[in-house]
């Protein structure tokens, strides 16, 4: 056998024994980081504010709500357990929403009623 192909032939065995040995170690836990590329920054972050297509992207990416659209435009819930049901009494309109159990901000403290209420 030349000798060129021996050389390419060892290095295809090295990178297969390198390979399989790299599928065989536990990969260490690394921090979540999503970096996004935008043309130009956007104006406010703040969801009230929010009017260009760049800005209102954004905040959909960082905010979350009690319901979403899903692909068939039906609204579903987010950060709500479930749909609720509006009532009427002599006290008003008035929906009561339930959030899904064990709500976490990003720090792990829990997210409660008076935080989605407050955003």
């Amino acid at each position: 056998m030349p000798a060129c192909l021996e050389l390419e032939r060892g290095i295809h065995l090295g990178l297969a024994a390198l390979l399989s040995l790299a599928a065989c170690t536990r990969a260490q836990p690394r921090d979540a980081v999503l970096i996004l590329g935008t043309t130009r920054d956007p104006a406010t972050l703040d969801p009230a504010f929010a009017q260009l297509s760049r800005e209102q992207e954004m905040v959909r990416l960082l905010f979350r709500d009690l319901t979403v659209l899903d692909e068939r435009w039906q609204l579903q819930p987010d950060l709500a357990d479930a749909l609720p049901l509006a009532r009427t009494s002599s006290a008003g309109f008035t929906v009561r929403w339930k959030l899904r159990p064990n709500l976490k901000w990003s720090d792990g403290r829990s997210l409660t009623a008076e935080d989605v209420r407050f955003g």
